[in-house]
């Protein structure tokens, strides 16, 4: 009477653990941040200078900007071609929230 239930209980176990087994083999692993642009670079964090302090002294370093004010205008550092400038805080939401890795950037520093 108990192999009657255990057996198809048994299977049931069985056929669900090969089910996830199977998905988890079949899933694309995350993404570790790499990109098209940066595959096969070491990673490089770039962080707030003094060269962009003298080309932006009205600019402060993203870590010291208040969190609960969002600032007009960032400095940031374009992934693709290492290049600091000063755009709008929507155009680099734009950029790093869109669907490809290439135009992102580096949020060096803030400004009102």
């Amino acid at each position: 009477m108990a192999l009657r239930v255990l057996l198809p209980r048994l299977a049931l176990f069985l056929t669900c653990c090969l089910a996830l087994a199977l998905a988890q083999a079949l899933t694309v692993g995350t993404s570790t941040g790499a990109s098209a642009a940066t595959a096969g670079e070491p990673l490089r964090v770039p962080s707030w200078s003094a060269v962009d302090h003298r080309q932006h002294p009205e600019c402060t370093p993203v870590a010291d900007w208040p969190a609960n004010r969002p600032p007009a205008y960032l400095v940031v550092e374009s992934v693709r071609d290492r290049v600091h400038r000063k755009i709008s805080f929507d155009r680099a939401w734009r950029l790093n929230h869109d669907a490809t890795d290439v135009d992102d950037l580096w949020v060096l520093g803030a400004c009102s």
